[in-house]
């Protein structure tokens, strides 16, 4: 066979894989989208259900409903990051965060969960780690929880360690390993299987599906930190997930204080004056969902607009003093539509905060929201606290007070 034959072949394999790759891709972008403006009205009523009057019966079973539709967006977002980190596609960031705070906060938000009530979990950090890390602080914390979520969901003992130890260093680089035993309980070693695959663990008769998804990520996400994930039987019965991870941190390692931004307890916000909202967006379930968030405050004059035509009337002759808008209003994408706007409206409305209410969530999408002049981004599906929070933080509630 000729050497052009084969020259054909191979492109041809190479063009069946890239439009292999591009229908997942847009497949996985259409899922998410489809996924999560339902998930926005669930998770946000169910809140605001949570915060009236409720008998036991209608608390627990409201708690429920959240407490699934949590897990749902924790499985759809987890969706999306492995579709990502397959692309290679993210990039890490590289700040400087505390450790030992957030280690503190991971384990104060696992110990006070309903599911570990009846469940020790222990930290230990040894001394000698360096206080500030230099790195992307979300994906590091991202590692850890999936470690506990795999500990939690195996576990049959009554207690969990978590230990963080330094295995080296050099210069401003160090070596850290990061443990998560479970002390009875066997977690399969699927890291080297399928990404996403069932198993089943025979105990007493019952079936337990798990999936592998959230190994497949901390192994990612290990890899882009220059380290590698196992997971080790023990002898005593139990598990222990261990992250070997490279770090980077400051030559003169202090504990720094990180800047927290203050949000408003919305409940508690009663307004002099009602802020003039525009809610643009064309979903009828998302569109319900903020205009029933919004309404239920007392806080908020409302107008919503599905066609980007009568919008940019209305904030010509109008004044208004924000703006939440859906990433596409009839197929005319936000990125496009808050250009028109800075064209078109009069000067008051030029200056008004807007804020992107999206289901384009990846760390590029972000960016390019904020280049555009969106002062903030929503990301659905949202609950009735993110959003309020969201908006007050970027109003100038001088203006209402």
């Amino acid at each position: 066979m000729s050497q052009s034959f084969f020259r054909e072949t191979l492109e041809l394999k190479n063009q069946i894989l890239k439009e292999q790759e591009e229908f997942k891709n847009r497949f996985i972008g259409n899922f998410s989208h489809e996924l999560r403006n339902p998930l926005t009205l669930v998770s946000s009523f169910s809140s605001m259900l949570l915060k009236t009057e409720l008998n036991l019966d209608q608390e627990m079973l409201v708690e429920a409903i959240k407490d699934q539709s949590d897990k749902l967006r924790d499985i759809l977002n987890d969706i999306i990051d492995l579709s990502i980190l397959k692309n290679s596609s993210l990039s890490l960031d590289s700040n400087p965060f505390s450790l030992r705070k957030l280690l503190k906060n991971v384990h104060l938000n696992y110990s006070t969960t309903s599911n570990t009530k009846d469940l020790t979990i222990n930290l230990k950090v040894d001394e000698n780690v360096p206080k500030t890390i230099i790195g992307d602080k979300r994906r590091f914390e991202q590692i850890i929880t999936n470690f506990l979520d795999n500990a939690l969901r195996h576990n049959k003992g009554d207690s969990i360690e978590i230990n963080i130890k330094e295995n080296q260093r050099r210069a401003n680089k160090v070596s850290l390993r990061i443990e998560v035993i479970n002390n009875n309980g066997i977690i399969p070693d699927i890291l080297n299987d399928q990404d996403i695959e069932t198993y089943t663990n025979l105990d007493n008769g019952d079936i337990e599906k798990t999936t592998g998804l959230s190994f497949s990520i901390a192994r990612e996400l290990a890899q882009l930190m220059d380290g590698e994930i196992l997971i080790k039987p023990l002898e005593s019965g139990g598990t222990q997930q261990v992250a070997n991870l490279k770090l980077v941190f400051p030559i003169h390692d202090k504990e720094i204080v990180e800047e927290t931004e203050e949000t408003a307890e919305n409940s508690k916000i009663n307004l002099t004056e009602k802020v003039r909202t525009i809610i643009a967006e064309d979903n009828s379930v998302t569109q319900m969902t903020a205009l029933k968030i919004l309404v239920g405050t007392g806080n908020f004059d409302t107008r919503v607009f599905t066609d980007p035509k009568n919008l940019l009337e209305a904030v010509d002759k109008d004044d208004y003093d924000l703006i939440l808008m859906s990433s596409s209003i009839s197929q005319v994408d936000a990125l496009e539509l808050i250009s028109l706007i800075k064209e078109f409206a009069n000067d008051h409305n030029k200056k008004i905060p807007m804020i992107a209410v999206s289901t384009k969530t990846s760390a590029s999408d972000l960016v390019e929201y904020r280049k555009a002049g969106f002062k903030d981004v929503v990301k659905k599906p949202y609950t009735d606290d993110e959003l309020l929070n969201t908006i007050y933080k970027r109003l100038n509630l001088k203006k209402f007070k």
